[in-house]
Formats: C-alpha cells, sequence, structure tokens
C-alpha cells in the first residue's frame, strides 16, 4: 500500500514538503530545549548557592549573638574572683553582680533557655532562668570537650525537659581563664530554643518546594524542615551522600522515602553546622517538563499544520497533473474526445494546452486514417464478393449448355434438369442483389447453399448426398454472406468429383465459447498432412498473402480473407482431416456467436 502510495506524485510532493518543513523545527526544537534546560539547571544552581549561603549567614549571626552574650561576662574580674574564692570581692556582691548582667544579657532574648556558669569541678555557680543540669557537670562529654577547646567555642546540641515537654537546645560554651595565670578557672554556657533556628531558617525565600536540614559537625541532626524525610533513622545515609562535600556548595544526588532528591551543602565557617539543601528532583524539572510539555504542544500543532499545508500544496500542484494523466488514460483507451481543463499562464497550463492539441491532432489523424482504411477495406470486401460471382456463374452456364447440349431426347428429363440448375441459379443471384449488406441470418445462407447443392446434385447425376446438422440457437446467428458456396464447391471439385462413387458433403453449425462454427465436411479423396499444415500456415499469414493466392485456392483463400477483414485475425477458416470418416477433409469456418441484424433475404420466395 505504502509503496503504491508513493508511486504518486501527490504524495511524493507532500512527503518532500513535509520532510523540509519539519526537519528545521524538530532541529531548532532540540537546541532551543538543551538551552532551556542549561538555564534551568543554572538557575537552580544559583538558587541553592544563594539558600544555603543565606541560611548559613543567618546560623551565623545567630550563634554570633549568642558569643555576644557570654563574651561580656568573660572578662569580668567579679565573675574571676567568684569562681577562685579569693575574696577580694564580698561573694554575695559579685553573685548579685554578675546575676544582673547575666539577665540584662538574655533579656531581650526570649529564646534563651538560660546563662550559666560552672567552677572547675562541675559545680554550677550562677543560673538565669532555670536549671538544666542533674548533678556534677564535670562528668558530662560537654564539659570534656568545653574544656579541650581550651577557650574555643565549643556548639552541641542538647535534648531538656522543661514544663511537661522535652526539646532540644543549641548550647554554646567556653573555658573561662584566669587572665593572670592563664589557667582555666570555670565553664559558660548559654543555652538557646532549637525553634529559634527554625526561625532563622524561615526567614528566607524558597523558589522551589525544598527541605532544610542543619547537621552539627559531629552528624547531630539540629534542625530539620520535614521530620518525615531526614529523621535519625536517615541520617546516616544523609551523612555519606554528603560526606564529600564539605566546604561549599555540592550537587549531588540522594534516594529518600524511594525518591530521588537533589543534595546542595554548605558547612559554616563559624559554627561548623552543615547547611543542606534536599530539593525533590521532579521539582527542579518542573520547569523543564513545563518548556517541554510547551515545546511538544507547539511541535504537535505546527506538526498538524504543516501537513495540512503541505497536503494541500501538494494537492494543489499535482491535481492538474493527475488530471492531464487520467485525460492521458482515456487517450490510451483510444477515447479522443476528452479535453483537459487546466486554466492559468504556468508550465502545468501550457502543458494541458499542448496536451489538448496534441489530442486535436491525434483524433483528427485517427478520423483520416480509420476512413482511408474503412473504405480500403469495403473495396477490397467488393473485390473478393466480384471474383466469386463470375467464378461460380461460369461454372453454372458451362453445366447448363452440357445437359442441353446432350442431345438426349426431351423425355429424358435434361430438360428438366437445366430448368431447376437455371431456377437454382436465379434463387442464388436474388440472393446475392437483395441486399447490400456483407453479413445475413445463417439460415439464408444455408438456405442459399441448398440451392447451389440442388445445381451440384443435378450436375453430379445424383452420385452427390448432401445433410445439414445445425444447434438450436445458431439459424437466427450472424455470418459472412457467400461465405459457403465457395467452401461447399471446394469440397465438391477437390474431394467428391476425384472419388468414386457417391460422395457425402456434410454442413454443420454450431456453438463453441463465445464462437459459431461452421463447417463443411465431405468423404472424398482428402488432402496430405502436410499440405494441410501449409495451407493452414498460409491462411494465418495475413490478407495480403491470402490474396496472392486466391487464384489458386479461390474459395479457401477468399472466405478466409473476407471473414478477416471483417471481424478480424482471430477469426477465419482452417483445414484438417476428417477423423470421423477418415477420408475426406473438413474445412471449419470461425465466427463470432452473435445474433444476426439482417431481415431475412427469403432466397426461396418464388417470383
Amino acid at each position: 500500500m505504502l509503496r503504491r502510495l508513493n508511486g504518486h506524485l501527490k504524495w511524493k510532493l507532500f512527503y518532500r514538503i513535509t520532510f523540509v518543513s519539519i526537519i528545521p523545527i524538530v532541529v531548532f526544537g532540540f537546541f532551543l530545549y538543551r538551552y532551556l534546560q542549561d538555564q534551568t539547571n543554572d538557575k537552580y544552581n544559583d538558587y541553592t548557592q544563594r539558600l544555603v549561603q543565606q541560611i548559613t549567614s543567618n546560623l551565623d549571626s545567630n550563634m554570633q549573638e549568642l558569643d555576644k552574650i557570654i563574651t561580656p561576662v568573660y572578662y569580668s574580674d567579679e565573675l574571676t574572683d567568684l569562681l577562685m574564692g579569693t575574696g577580694k570581692f564580698d561573694y554575695f556582691s559579685n553573685y548579685k553582680l554578675l546575676t544582673g548582667v547575666f539577665y540584662n544579657s538574655i533579656y531581650s532574648r526570649n529564646s534563651i533557655y538560660d546563662l550559666e556558669l560552672f567552677n572547675l569541678q562541675g559545680d554550677r555557680v550562677i543560673a538565669v532562668n532555670g536549671s538544666l543540669t542533674t548533678g556534677k557537670e564535670a562528668e558530662e562529654e560537654w564539659f570534656r570537650d568545653t574544656l579541650a577547646q581550651k577557650g574555643e567555642r565549643h556548639i552541641f546540641l542538647e535534648r531538656v525537659a522543661r514544663e511537661g515537654r522535652e526539646d532540644f537546645v543549641v548550647s554554646m560554651s567556653r573555658a573561662i581563664y584566669d587572665l593572670n595565670a592563664f589557667t582555666i578557672i570555670g565553664v559558660i554556657r548559654v543555652n538557646e530554643n532549637q525553634r529559634e533556628i527554625k526561625q532563622n531558617l524561615l526567614d528566607v525565600q524558597m523558589d522551589y518546594d525544598s527541605d532544610v536540614a542543619v547537621l552539627t559537625d559531629g552528624g547531630e541532626l539540629v534542625y530539620s524542615s520535614n521530620s518525615e524525610l531526614v529523621d535519625s533513622r536517615s541520617l546516616d545515609g544523609l551523612m555519606e551522600d554528603v560526606a564529600g562535600a564539605t566546604g561549599s556548595v555540592s550537587d549531588n544526588r540522594a534516594m529518600l522515602n524511594g525518591s530521588p532528591y537533589l543534595l546542595a551543602m554548605r558547612e559554616s565557617p563559624y559554627s561548623g553546622f552543615k547547611v543542606v539543601l534536599l530539593t525533590p528532583e521532579s521539582e527542579v524539572l518542573k520547569e523543564s517538563d513545563r518548556v517541554k510539555n510547551y515545546f511538544s504542544y507547539f511541535l504537535v500543532i505546527y506538526l498538524l499544520t504543516t501537513l495540512g499545508i503541505a497536503l494541500g500544496l501538494a494537492h494543489h500542484i499535482s491535481k492538474p497533473i493527475v488530471q492531464i494523466r487520467g485525460k492521458m488514460k482515456s487517450v490510451e483507451q483510444e477515447n479522443f474526445d476528452v479535453r483537459a481543463e487546466v486554466r492559468g499562464t504556468d508550465e502545468i497550463a501550457q502543458l494541458s494546452k499542448g496536451f489538448n492539441q496534441m489530442v486535436k491532432q491525434i483524433d483528427s489523424l485517427i478520423h483520416e486514417k480509420y476512413a482511408m482504411k474503412l473504405h480500403k477495406r469495403e473495396a477490397e470486401l467488393k473485390v473478393l464478393q466480384n471474383q466469386i460471382n463470375p467464378h461460380f456463374l461460369n461454372n453454372s452456364l458451362s453445366s447448363i449448355i452440357g445437359l442441353l447440349q446432350s442431345g438426349e431426347a426431351p423425355q429424358s428429363g435434361a430438360n428438366d434438369a437445366a430448368i431447376r440448375m437455371i431456377a437454382s441459379l436465379s434463387h442464388i443471384f436474388r440472393y446475392n442483389l437483395d441486399t447490400h449488406e456483407q453479413t445475413v441470418r445463417l439460415a439464408d445462407e444455408l438456405g442459399n447453399a441448398k440451392h447451389y447443392l440442388a445445381l451440384q446434385q443435378i450436375r453430379f447425376d445424383d452420385r452427390l448426398d448432401c445433410r445439414f446438422e445445425i444447434e438450436e440457437g445458431c439459424l437466427d446467428c450472424e455470418a459472412l454472406k457467400m461465405s459457403l458456396q465457395p467452401l461447399i464447391e471446394n469440397a465438391i471439385i477437390h474431394g467428391v468429383e476425384p472419388k468414386r462413387g457417391t460422395g457425402e458433403v456434410l454442413i454443420y453449425a454450431r456453438k463453441r465459447d463465445n464462437f459459431l462454427i461452421v463447417g463443411i465436411a465431405d468423404n472424398g479423396a482428402g488432402m496430405a498432412e502436410e499440405r494441410l499444415a501449409e495451407i493452414n500456415e498460409l491462411l494465418q499469414t495475413g490478407a495480403e498473402e491470402q490474396r496472392s493466392l486466391a487464384d489458386r485456392e479461390a474459395g479457401v483463400f477468399n472466405v478466409n480473407a473476407r471473414v478477416q477483414l471483417l471481424y478480424g485475425d482471430e477469426y477465419g477458416l482452417s483445414l484438417r482431416s476428417n477423423e470421423e470418416t477418415g477420408e475426406g477433409v473438413v474445412a471449419e469456418l470461425q465466427l463470432p456467436f452473435k445474433p444476426s441484424r439482417s431481415v431475412s433475404a427469403s432466397p426461396t420466395r418464388q417470383h
């Protein structure tokens, strides 16, 4: 089916126009999509850098505020006296003074749980806003880690229970030094509610539906905006994903709860906290998918529009050519009345005008040639038909003269035989003159043959036996006028006459497929198979060769030439041996089986 479509000009034009129109937009769309995808990735990278930097800056600012709370107290002489117990100042005065300083430091920050002062043995000396200790703090890990920092900040996460609920606090602690002896004399710690960190983190603008997690440098979860996504069970895996990305922003991929996420991480240089940004990959690709969908819609609309335009353009270009091709097919079927109707001044219109002129000239030439051929055929038929009459007339008159000159007495019947011959001869000539048509009913042609056989039976003195076998439906068929008489004459002269004893002539008519077969069979001397083959070959060579042999085989070749001139080379005469009797020859005439349009010539009517 596709191969048949490819053979049409319309579809060839359609394919080429579509191909030329679609390829550029597909190439352009591919590069445009790649460009937009790169733009989306760049936008996301800028977003992650800005966001984690902002969150890290917020965290650092918060930690710096905590550091500002403990720094003023750190350099107080009263603090040193209170921790050392030197007695330079009154203990209660120092305690009261430091407590006031502690209150003033945390007064404006509701997120501060408390501010605590511990001596070197881990005993709490001062506490503002509550108590987080449960015993000797010197035994706690945070205390030992703080001392190990030797005055540097130590930031850690602490779980506390207060007012019936459990909270996390972010603690900052520092070891206190005796500046004179430069020895550690105690530890100061400030504790901030974890919700403060959340508040600081929320003060950012997110372009994507991202989640934020804050981890300590030890891997403890300080904050998570999505506890279902990041919890204690997934911390180990999350830390493994960001382990190689310390120090700067890094894009990695991780599977969380069965979904792919993009990770961006920055480590705070001040607090050491790791800020991890988790964005669903589908969220990042949403914009790319949107662009892809827009482009897909555009491509579909463009494709349908292009197909419609290409089909219409191909149809417009090919329609006049297809019309001319259809007219040419009609011309191929010998219909020269067609004309191509293509308007305009373009090349196709000029081709249409040239085609019309060509068909008109061909039609004129064919009509002229056909008229010449028709006149020639009519003249040839007249010549062949006229060749029969003198030949037959000569034989018949010779027989009548022979009867009249026999010298027998009138009572012998010679005169009656001569009269019957003249009557039959009259019927035959009247049959030949009654119509100007070339064809008659087979019944009329058989009637004429009976008159001819009557002449021959008188001539052969009853030594000739004649039979007719005509199938039903054949009598009204069309037959060539004066076609049987020459064949019967040939059978009698070359078959019956040389034979001793009674000769027999059988005339039959049968239907075979779409042909009418009329045969004349005799039981005469017959003919050699080589001679039969030679004659049959000559019968098939054409009218010109047959006409040149008409003098030798007037009956056979004359009839065959007339049949082929009238009906075509498919029809004609053939000879074969008479297989039924084993002697003689059968001449079969093949004609088209069709009803005759001629009115009966009535060859038997009396005048």
